[in-house]
Order: structure tokens, then C-alpha cells, then sequence
């Protein structure tokens, strides 16, 4: 079962190098997960969690997505590319799939996604906020498409940023209701 469950984890986007780094990428697909019932957060392939596996390994060979009805877990990696060796590569909180899950819905359309994941290294490296949500997976970077009171409006998201720079990116992330203007 560890080969099986060790490529399938591969080809869903993360890097396996240790025993230590397959339990922690085994609980980051398991806190990620979004396309059934919540898994147990144990870094442990039990049944429910093998079973969640097989699904999201037969959604990517048809090529469906993986972490939920319209979004894959690779869409979520951190940009770095693996550049850091202390990169866990995908770290997605449920609750932030399901918010994009909400917004998709809301909208009537797809969703691009600009950036999900950063290790400490990486956000450092494109001047992220020191305490980034980023870094907890608890924010993702989107196409700025509606306004932050089209999504208060909603209930989509508690915080919202928006890109000041180039004004196609929002971001949005799972802390308390607040808006802010960066870039």
C-alpha cells in the first residue's frame, strides 16, 4: 500500500523524501481534502483516507480535479517549485477549498488561481506579510473579478484583500472580516 498511496500522493503534486515527510504530506492531503466527507487529520492512510486517494487518483487520470469538484491540489502548491528544501509543496485548508468552492458557485464561472501555498522561504522571497495566512493555507490569491462588497454581500471569505498594482488579483484567506489594499 505505501508505493500505491506514495505515487498516487506524487502525482497529485507533493514530493515524498523521508518517512517523516510522507506523514506530514499524508496529513496536508488529509486537511486539504474537499471532495466528501472531512478526513481525520492523522498522517495515517487509513481506510477512509485510502479510499479518499483511489478517488482523487482516479479524478486526475480523467482529468478531473482532485481537492474538490472544480480545483486540483497542484493549483494550490507553493510557487517555489521545490526550491526550498523545507517545502511541504501543498498545505490547503479544507475550509479555504470550500470558501472557492462558495465563490465559483456564487459567481457562475471558473476561477483562476494566482497563488495558494508559500513556504516561509518563498513568501519571504516575494515580500509576503511576515504572519502570511499563505504559509497555514489558510489564503489563496485569485482573479479580482467582483468587489470586496460583492463578496461581503455573499459570505464569501472573511478576509479580502486587493492588489493595488496591477487590480486582477484579490486575495482572500480564512481570519477575521477585514478588507485591505496591498501591492
Amino acid at each position: 500500500m505505501s508505493a500505491e498511496t506514495d505515487a498516487i500522493l506524487r502525482n497529485l503534486g507533493w514530493r515524498i523524501r523521508s518517512s517523516g515527510e510522507r506523514a506530514q504530506v499524508i496529513r496536508n492531503f488529509q486537511r486539504g481534502y474537499a471532495l466528501g466527507a472531512a478526513l481525520s487529520v492523522d498522517g495515517k492512510i487509513g481506510p477512509r483516507t485510502l479510499a479518499a486517494l483511489r478517488l482523487c487518483e482516479k479524478r486526475r487520470k480523467a482529468r478531473l480535479p482532485t481537492a474538490s469538484a472544480h480545483f486540483s491540489f497542484v493549483e494550490f502548491r507553493c510557487k517555489c517549485g521545490g526550491r526550498y528544501s523545507n517545502c511541504q509543496r501543498c498545505w490547503i485548508a479544507r475550509a479555504t477549498v470550500l470558501e472557492l468552492e462558495k465563490y465559483r458557485k456564487s459567481l457562475g464561472q471558473g476561477i483562476s488561481i494566482v497563488s495558494g501555498c508559500r513556504c516561509p522561504s518563498h513568501n519571504a522571497a516575494v515580500g509576503g506579510a511576515s504572519r502570511s495566512q499563505h504559509m497555514t493555507g489558510k489564503a489563496v490569491d485569485f482573479a479580482a473579478l467582483k468587489s470586496v462588497s460583492w463578496f461581503r454581500s455573499r459570505g464569501i471569505f472573511n478576509g479580502l484583500g486587493y492588489n493595488r498594482s496591477n487590480g486582477r488579483v484579490r486575495h482572500g484567506d480564512q481570519s477575521t472580516t477585514r478588507s485591505w489594499v496591498y501591492g
